[in-house]
């Protein structure tokens, strides 16, 4: 079987720490960013520009846990 890993998901309680994280050790850069229309939580897609996997970090907000 032969497959390819678009994109793998994160969860992270502090977002701004695990992206300068793997801006820094991996020279990944932000690709995409959404926010939940109640502000619940943030997704930031990060990546290389040179393949297409992209890694997603969520973060919840507002006191809530993940």
């Amino acid at each position: 079987m032969k497959f390819t890993f678009y994109h793998n998901n994160i969860n992270v309680a502090d977002l701004d720490k695990s992206i300068e994280f793997y801006q820094k050790a991996l020279g990944l850069k932000i690709t995409k960013e959404t926010e939940a229309a109640d502000g619940s939580f943030k997704l930031v897609f990060m990546g290389d520009d040179t393949t297409p996997h992209k890694l997603d970090h969520m973060a919840a907000r507002y006191g809530q846990t993940l």
